[in-house]
């Protein structure tokens, strides 16, 4: 249960610095935003690229979550 307490804290502080930077909402490190012209919304479409980061190990762009 401390353990959850912990992550769950880790998860509040990193949302509150980006309210107080004022940085742009979260974005999806394996997807992008884009316009489906059939539904005339907003989708997000998968950009492949998460099979080629684990592929090599490569977990830089993810963030710290523990």
């Amino acid at each position: 249960n401390q353990e959850k307490l912990r992550l769950e804290e880790k998860q509040r502080q990193t949302r509150r610095a980006r309210e107080i930077d004022g940085h742009d909402p979260y974005k999806s490190k394996w997807f992008k935003k884009s316009h489906d012209a059939f539904t005339d919304s907003e989708i997000h479409s998968y950009t492949n690229e998460y099979w080629e980061c684990k592929q090599k190990q490569d977990w830089s762009r993810c963030d710290d979550i523990y």
